[in-house]
């Protein structure tokens, strides 16, 4: 089996491969697919991250072996294989100090034949792409030859930079012919969720499965004939719930199936969205609910209300960082990074979700173009 060679990509876009071939009308699929044994060995090394002194050239913290609490910070260090690449670095810091209580880095081999995985760290609906405890991060990309494996291929890499092939554990519907796998994501419950289509005489097949994390024991759980003309996605609402409509790929749900339709926001429990605009701060409004007809929503904001612009000219209120605003897990603060007025400076600040006890936590900036956090676990 040969494969084609794409450079190693850290902390890239979705990264979305699309098969030209066009497979023969064939009967409808069913329901529930059985893994093969026939997939090689080499596709599905195990998942369990190493915790021996890392081949990889940052060397291995006992913090890497703790569990991920707290605040979870993300940035990135230099990459001592690449002259101008970096690593993602997940800091679990205490909220109340600042100090770090456990650690993740996604290093990279100095070569190997992960030379042609693209690491997509972002564009998933939780968790940018990275499982809860942040010890595995969503790969894709694509196999050539006649094996029966060809096509796009997802998976996940762990922190020694091992790969985890999907794909491999989900056997082909019709033998010898291609498919495209796409939107691979993890969800809260560690879940592998992804998603598959074939070309048909009549459009295109889609098939949405999860695997449990370390499993090749794959579930089904939607099959859309090709006569269904909609366009798909995959997200994961409230961090479970799969909606495969293709509006929801910038929606946050909550287990109240209310939303808010930024890509900035966070949901809360209590149904209100935090969001932030430059020049209008920090601002709360109401979640839609699921009558809204998703087609038509143009981004209103209901019942807004200002929580946070602390300078008097609104247009310095610049947060710092692309990620959403974290909401911590009893609801009731919000965590993100901010500049200064001057914006010489940015640092990490907590504040009540009704715009009070504004302050900041101290955060070690030894990294490479900043901080940002990225998610708050109990």
């Amino acid at each position: 089996m040969s494969r084609s060679v794409a450079p190693i990509t850290v902390l890239v876009c979705s990264c979305i491969f699309a098969l030209s071939a066009c497979i023969p009308r064939s009967s409808p699929p069913p329901e529930t697919p059985v893994a093969t044994t026939t997939t090689p060995a080499t596709t599905t090394p195990s998942p369990t991250p190493t915790t021996s002194p890392s081949p990889t050239g940052v060397p291995h913290s006992p913090l890497e072996d703790k569990p991920m609490r707290g605040l979870i910070v993300q940035d990135l260090i230099k990459d001592p294989f690449s002259k101008y690449g970096n690593l993602s670095r997940f800091r679990a810091t205490d909220p109340a100090t600042g100090e770090v209580v456990a650690m993740r880095i996604f290093r990279n081999k100095p070569a190997s034949d992960n030379s042609n995985t693209v690491r997509q760290a972002a564009g998933c609906s939780f968790n940018y792409c990275y499982s809860r405890d942040f010890s595995y991060v969503t790969a894709e990309w694509y196999v050539d030859g006649d094996s029966g494996l060809q096509g796009a291929h997802v998976g996940y890499v762990d922190t020694d930079d091992n790969v985890t092939d999907m794909s491999a554990a989900v056997p082909s519907l019709y033998e010898g012919r291609p498919y495209s796998d796409y939107l691979p994501t993890f969800s809260a419950d560690d879940y592998f969720y992804f998603q598959r289509e074939y070309d048909e005489d009549d459009g295109k097949r889609t098939l949405y499965y999860r695997l449990k994390i370390g499993s090749t024991q794959p579930e089904l759980l939607l099959n859309i004939e090709p006569s269904d003309p909609s366009s798909r996605y995959l997200s994961l609402l409230s961090g479970t719930k799969l909606a495969t409509e293709s509006g929801t790929q910038y929606a946050e749900g909550n287990d109240k199936d209310h939303m808010c339709w930024s890509i900035n926001a966070s949901v809360s429990r209590n149904n209100e969205c935090f969001d932030y605009m430059e020049g209008r701060g920090i601002f709360v409004y109401t979640a839609s609910g699921p009558e809204l007809d998703r087609s038509t929503f143009s981004g209103e904001y209901y019942q807004e209300r200002s929580i946070y612009k602390p300078y008097d000219d609104a247009r310095k209120c610049k947060k710092y960082g692309g990620n959403k605003i974290v909401l911590s897990p009893d609801q009731q603060q919000i965590a993100f990074t901010m500049w200064n007025e001057d914006q010489t400076d940015f640092a990490l600040h907590i504040l009540n979700v009704d715009g009070t006890g504004d302050h900041t936590v101290p955060v070690i900036n030894d990294g490479v173009d900043g901080f940002e956090p990225i998610a708050w676990l109990d």
